[in-house]
């Protein structure tokens, strides 16, 4: 059954895709962000799903112009993979599955790689994030601002037994007027209250909607 529900579960999500932003800067400017990820853990096996689509979103001469393209959101990170939602790459370089490659080192567990991108991540994420405040406020503040800009999942086995680790990026913009990034990391087994757990990163409003009647989705 969580093969069945997964597949709902991400249709469910993948309706809630939001392109915004309307005012732009003159600066020359881009990013590509992707939409849902929907991860489902038990003790005997994890189901991820995620979809293919990434929108790209560029300001030149002050323009907004969109595009959208298929690509592979998923990436092996030693014996382990790396699922990514939300900011993929911005033109300062920064590539959120790469930051994951980058930060493993041959011999770390899951703990220890999403500690490392905890880390890592913010240096080059946080920069991203202010040029994408002073080039479009409007659409930072509607969809950054007090929300996950990002999120990891890495999943992979260990002892037999499976396990996710989900790394959570959040902008945050002091007082004075620099921007920072805050990491927040979760596993399961660890922190989960139940060992048959989901979750839903990314664009998942229509997910927990979905769930809400039915929690036994998750069992």
């Amino acid at each position: 059954s969580f093969r069945r529900h997964i597949l709902y579960l991400l249709l469910s999500a993948m309706s809630l895709i939001f392109v915004g932003g309307r005012n732009a800067s003159a600066a020359d400017f881009g990013f590509e962000h992707g939409t849902a990820v929907v991860v489902l853990r038990s003790p005997k096996a994890i189901y991820a799903a995620v979809d293919s689509k990434e929108i790209d979103q560029t300001y030149r001469d002050g323009k907004l112009s969109l595009d959208e393209k298929v690509v592979c959101k998923v990436r092996k990170v030693g014996p382990y993979y790396s699922i990514v939602a939300g900011i993929m790459r911005g033109t300062n370089g920064f590539d959120a599955l790469q930051e994951a490659s980058n930060a493993y080192i041959p011999g770390d567990d899951l703990e220890k790689l999403g500690s490392a991108i905890s880390q890592s991540v913010p240096v080059s994420l946080a920069p991203l994030l202010e040029t994408m405040l002073e080039t479009d406020p409007a659409m930072f503040v509607k969809n950054y601002a007090a929300q996950a800009a990002l999120h990891l999942a890495l999943i992979g086995n260990e002892q037999n037994t499976p396990k996710v680790v989900v790394v959570e990026f959040q902008a945050v913009k002091k007082a004075e007027g620099a921007m920072t990034v805050t990491a927040r990391k979760i596993s399961c087994p660890g922190d989960c209250s139940n060992p048959s757990t989901g979750y839903f990163l990314g664009a998942h409003d229509a997910v927990e909607r979905s769930v809400r009647p039915d929690p036994a989705i998750l069992s």
